[in-house]
């Protein structure tokens, strides 16, 4: 079953959503900001690995581009040798 995950909750919110979640999907699409429930997802995932628990984040495409801005920040930016 999908549940919307708003990018406009607050991180209570967005937080009390993920404890009843088995994993999150960040979509692409347009080019938003990033979302503060994006970071919380990767900062609950990551806790989640810390107990041993499985918390899967999938991002796809605009989805991904902000995985790796929550995991490097500025790596977008600064650019990066793919080779």
């Amino acid at each position: 079953v999908a549940v919307p995950l708003s990018y406009v909750a607050s991180n209570t919110t967005t937080l009390n959503l993920l404890k009843q979640l088995d994993g999150v999907l960040l979509p692409g699409g347009s080019n938003p900001p990033l979302p503060d429930a994006a970071r919380v997802s990767v900062e609950y995932a990551l806790e989640a690995a810390t107990r041993n628990e499985s918390f899967p984040v999938w991002g796809t495409c605009l989805g991904f581009e902000w995985l790796v801005e929550i995991l490097a920040p500025g790596a977008l930016q600064t650019g990066f040798d793919a080779e």
